[in-house]
């Protein structure tokens, strides 16, 4: 040990000249880094199942939005042979009319499923670079099995897809996407996602389906 690093010991005190060393960690350093793909999806969860009467129901999107990835979820659904034909500003608006997309069309839906049911994780796998938290949805009297499909970010995790059962939301979104853009191009998809988003949210019936998960409507 070096004679500075001796007189800053001296004057810091044992605990923090060993934190100054690297060789002692605190335990609220383990916990931040076990923090990830499940803390994402009771995050998630958590927003979506929130009853319209709490204090905060109307930050309950922007709590979903924050732990997805939006801007993945668009590239995926148009594919990497498809995302280049979009220009970079293109493809930034095309991001943001996905992301109003998911809050009139899809969230509203969720927000039925999941204030109607409960989710239990019951396990967490890898495939390729992507993360699975799988788990149950109790609704109805019946267990359903649902996985979320998570990317590695810079802080943290983020949802880009679900499935239930044998349906994936991406993949379901992808079929439609890729058949806008051949049929109408970039310019006339955008022209058309935005025509959808000024539509305002869908309306969703008394009666919970399950597949209104990954659902978007017509």
């Amino acid at each position: 040990m070096s004679r500075i690093v001796k007189q800053s010991c001296a004057q810091v005190g044992a605990l923090s000249c060993l934190l100054m060393l690297g060789i002692f960690q605190p335990a609220y350093a383990a916990e931040q880094k076990a923090a990830g793909e499940k803390d994402a999806v009771e995050t998630f969860v958590a927003a979506v199942s929130r009853r319209d009467s709490a204090p905060d129901a109307k930050n309950a999107f922007r709590d979903v939005a924050q732990v997805m990835d939006f801007e993945e979820m668009a590239k995926r659904s148009f594919g990497d042979s498809g995302w280049v034909k979009f220009s970079a500003a293109e493809q930034k608006e095309v991001t943001a009319l996905f992301k109003r997309l998911i809050e009139i069309r899809f969230f509203p839906r969720w927000r039925r499923v999941f204030q109607s049911g409960r989710y239990e994780v019951t396990g967490q796998a890898k495939e390729g670079a992507d993360s699975l938290v799988s788990g149950a949805l109790l609704s109805g009297g019946k267990k359903n099995d649902l996985t979320f499909r998570l990317v590695k970010v810079r802080d943290g995790f983020r949802l880009v897809s679900m499935k239930v059962k044998d349906k994936d939301l991406l993949e379901r979104t992808s079929v439609r996407m890729k058949r806008g853009l051949k049929q109408k191009g970039a310019a006339g998809l955008i022209a058309h996602l935005k025509k959808k988003t000024e539509q305002g949210p869908v309306e969703v019936s008394n009666k919970q389906q399950l597949d209104e998960l990954i659902s978007g409507g017509k």
